[in-house]
């Protein structure tokens, strides 16, 4: 054998060798990188106590024990562990947990209450009972997975108690639990805590004693007594602050997140409610009193009573109460209450709850302040809503911002007028500066009353780009002295009755946009109502295109108003209006009905109106009228009159009937054209 040969094949026979030493370094070396990220892992925590449990037991004693162990041996620093292994357990007392503790159960970890303890359990698991208040009872307490079941047992004929409790605590985790089947209670309740994230949980499961005890699975409280919050003293109406509800599920039950109380003049601040999949509510998914900058976003609500309803006051019983001697009043500064609703996506259940007018029943979204405790800087934007009654109501709450929002009616909704109270797809009432603008409502499987309605005095509001198909009665309307003061660019059409609505002693002021297809009247000014409107186009109303009654004021500038089966302008009972630079065409009726009023009416275009009358008039001037009809042109080849000038009209420069056979090419003394 050659020497090269013998070489060779001592190479070959040290590469097994060589893979061999390879592979074993490899191995160590994640062997001991494994080994060292576990050493860090549990260098984390102060201790680890892993409890030793039998499948089926009662583990009571066991791991009371360790959570007792934990407390002492956690430190501001570092917390320490109590981990419980996979497996079925029963509890014959509530735990207790104490500061500076983690508490780990495996994803297959299963507590229940023992059906045979000597007495009633009441919390599954809740705080150490302090005595200090505030937040400064318990701290960092973490609380993550295994699956909390009470299994509707009940303490009493009334509770089942509350699965989880927290009161007085500063920085709390609850991760990855599964809460279910509470008996007339709440999953987790929360009274004077600080600091807490509820995250990647699941609740579901509720039975009640009684139809009427509507409880939320996680409820936000106030340590006011042993009735609202039991184990929550010392009493002293601690709210909760800086609270994230996010990535949880939640269903069956009457409620998902909120409080159903409230201390007078105490506030829950910096609430967030994130990214959650709340479904099959009974009421409302999000319900709560007196919340400060709170945080409703990206949320999905399926097959709830309500989505989000939010409020200061209330006219049910026990719901508010007066704070405890000694605690003072939280001030909101300016009544701003800085809530930001969201990027929710929002269908509620098919059937109308017509409890009240009032109650929130089957709306999507309800921002509820009153005359005494009024709320303001409340934004809700670029939801999606399916609803049953109103999609957002506003109620006492100045300077909102809605925008961009879509509000949808359900197929085979109640007609608008025959439920108990105003089904408006965006409704504010008694609410003053509101930016209304880039939403979109929809009702074409069932009509909303109106699209966008102002009522009771809401004034000074923005309403742009809004586009508001199918309404039963008014796209926008106006009721009992509200007003726009400034909007453009909204789009309505095929409404049931008008377009818009100028409700009694109300103004708007519109630019731009357009109405088609009103199935009445494309605007509708009532009396005293005072309008505004420029650049609009108007065409295909049923009734007139706009009606003006007694006593308004009225302005319509660069207009266009067209192909309506009425008159295009109607104006009666003593009233101001100035019509100038418009285009009023393809009318059936005449162009302008003038009955009573003062009148300004120059640089116009009439053409071709009275489409339906062998004895029209474009342009009809009754006894009632005074004022200016100057400089506009007339092409109305179907009309009998051009103008028609009742003898006791009193109009200057003075004008008279110029009849259609006879008006060709001619000017009268007012600048008047006829083509």
């Amino acid at each position: 054998m050659s020497k090269e040969r013998k070489q060779e094949k001592k190479h070959r026979n040290a590469r097994p060798k060589l893979r061999y030493i390879l592979s074993f370094l490899a191995f160590m070396f994640c062997f001991l990188f494994t080994l060292k990220i576990h050493d860090i892992k549990a260098a984390s925590y102060a201790k680890v106590i892993n409890v030793k449990l039998k499948d089926g037991q009662d583990a009571t004693a066991e791991i009371q024990k360790a959570l007792d162990e934990a407390a002492k041996a956690g430190t501001k620093k570092k917390q320490a562990m109590v981990k419980v292994p996979a497996g079925t357990y029963l509890l014959s007392k509530s735990l207790v947990i104490g500061s500076n503790t983690y508490l780990k159960l495996d994803k297959k970890t299963y507590m229940k209450k023992n059906p045979n303890s000597k007495d009633p359990v009441a919390h599954m698991l809740h705080a150490v009972r302090g005595n200090k208040g505030g937040y400064s009872d318990n701290t960092r307490i973490t609380v993550d997975g295994g699956v909390w079941d009470t299994e509707f047992r009940q303490y009493n004929e009334k509770t089942s108690s509350s699965i989880f409790m927290f009161a007085h605590t500063n920085n709390l985790k609850i991760l990855n639990v599964t809460l279910r089947n509470s008996f007339g209670t709440h999953l987790i309740e929360l009274g004077g805590v600080k600091k807490v994230t509820i995250k990647n949980c699941t609740l579901y499961g509720y039975k009640a004693p009684s139809s009427d005890v509507e409880k939320e699975a996680i409820q936000f409280d106030n340590c006011h007594n042993d009735t609202i919050l039991s184990y929550g003293e010392p009493f002293d109406d601690s709210p909760c602050t800086d609270v994230t509800v996010t990535n949880c599920e939640i269903y069956n039950y009457p409620r998902a997140v909120g409080s159903h109380t409230m201390v007078e003049g105490i506030y829950h601040k910096n609430i967030k409610i994130v990214n959650n999949n709340f479904h099959d509510i009974d009421d409302a998914a999000v319900y709560g009193y007196n919340y400060v900058n709170l945080t409703v976003k990206g949320n999905k609500m399926e097959n709830v009573g309500a989505g989000i309803q939010v409020k200061t006051d209330s006219v049910a019983k026990n719901t508010i109460v007066s704070r405890n001697k000694g605690v003072k009043a939280m001030k909101v500064s300016g009544n701003n209450f800085k809530l930001k609703i969201t990027d929710n996506v929002i269908t509620l259940k098919k059937t109308l709850d017509q409890s009240g007018a009032d109650s929130g029943s089957s709306i999507g979204i309800f921002i509820y302040g009153s005359e005494k405790y009024p709320m303001k800087n409340v934004t809700i934007s670029s939801n999606k809503i399916t609803c049953h009654s109103s999609g957002i109501y506003l109620r006492y709450v100045d300077d909102a911002a809605i925008s961009d929002n879509t509000v949808t009616r359900f197929s085979g909704a109640a007609a608008a007028d025959s439920t108990k109270f105003a089904e408006d797809a965006i409704k504010l009432l008694a609410s003053s500066g509101a930016k209304i603008t880039g939403n979109t409502v929809s009702c074409a499987s069932a009509p909303f009353e109106n699209g966008i309605a102002m009522r009771d005095g809401s004034k000074n509001a923005v309403v742009s780009s809004n586009t508001i198909t199918g309404a039963g009665k008014g796209g926008i309307a106006l009721y009992s002295s509200s007003s726009i003061k400034s909007g453009d660019s909204n789009t309505i059409s095929d409404t049931g009755a008008n377009g818009i609505v100028v409700g009694g002693d109300c103004s708007v002021s519109l630019t731009g946009g357009s109405i088609t297809n009103a199935g009445g009247k494309g605007i509708n000014v009532m009396e005293s109502g005072n309008l505004t409107v420029s650049g609009m186009t108007i065409s295909g109303s049923t009734g007139r295109g706009i009606d003006i009654a007694g006593k308004s004021k009225v302005s319509i500038s660069g207009c266009t108003i067209m192909s309506g089966s009425a008159n295009g302008i109607f104006v009666d009972g003593d009233t101001d209006t100035t019509i100038t630079g418009c285009t009023i065409k393809n009318n059936k009726g005449n162009a302008i009905q003038l009955k009573v009023g003062k009148v300004k009416i120059t640089n116009n275009v009439f053409k071709d109106n009275c489409l339906s009358e062998a004895d029209g008039k474009a342009v009809a001037v009754f006894g009632g009228i005074s004022g200016e009809i100057s400089n506009n042109t007339f092409s109305n080849p179907l009309t009998k009159s051009e103008l028609w000038v009742s003898a006791d009209a009193s109009l200057s420069p003075y004008v008279s009937t110029v009849k259609t056979a006879k008006a060709y090419g001619t000017t009268d003394a007012a600048g008047n054209y006829y083509n």
